[in-house]
């Protein structure tokens, strides 16, 4: 697991993890190897995954951003409906 992060209320958390996907390109410039592959999944209190998106690290340029019945991804485009 790269990192973790949770909700105000502690009853969601966003787990970040390293993907080995050979067979998804991910371009990026000559010698830049900071653009990986990741994991992105979302989970409840219990442990139990909710939701998940297939990102690279730099999409996730901003914070996490939890209301009171949705997260937003730090790519901005990704809203997920908490339980």
């Amino acid at each position: 697991m790269l990192g973790e992060e949770f909700s105000q209320n502690k009853k969601y958390s966003i787990r970040y993890y390293e993907s080995f996907a050979p067979f998804k390109v991910n371009w990026t410039m000559p010698g830049d190897e900071s653009c990986k592959p990741i994991w992105v999944r979302l989970y409840n209190d219990s442990g139990n995954k909710i939701n998940e998106v297939f990102s690279n690290n730099c999409e996730l340029e901003n914070e996490i951003t939890w209301l009171e019945k949705e997260v937003i991804l730090p790519d901005g485009n990704t809203i997920w409906a908490l339980e």
